[in-house]
């Protein structure tokens, strides 16, 4: 399964590096690699969007490391609160970019 995530920018090439250094940093802290792929990037009206799947192995580690952060987080459904944790957590590494959990593929 993978978890695809959505992001939304104004400045794509700062964003797209501090993102990476961020998803390499939460793999290093769950001790996993290959975790994640980024899409290719598309505009429309000065907004950047790209996305990362992220694979079920590492989604599971997220959710197991930053358990506590995630419960806390706002949302009904545990794919909201994931996605809110997300968006929180870039926030606070300086990203400063719209999260949206778009979908799970099989």
């Amino acid at each position: 399964m993978v978890y695809v995530l959505e992001f939304s920018t104004t400045k794509f090439v700062e964003d797209q590096i501090l993102v990476i250094e961020v998803m390499n940093n939460v793999q290093k802290l769950c001790k996993l690699s290959d975790g994640y792929a980024v899409s290719e990037p598309t505009s429309k009206f000065g907004w950047t969007f790209f996305s990362i799947a992220i694979n079920s192995n590492l989604y599971l580690a997220i959710s197991q490391e930053f358990s506590d952060m995630i419960k806390k987080a706002k949302g009904n459904k545990p794919e909201e609160k994931f996605n809110n944790f997300i968006s929180d957590f870039f926030e606070s590494q300086g990203c400063k970019i719209r999260v949206k959990f778009v979908d799970e593929e099989i």
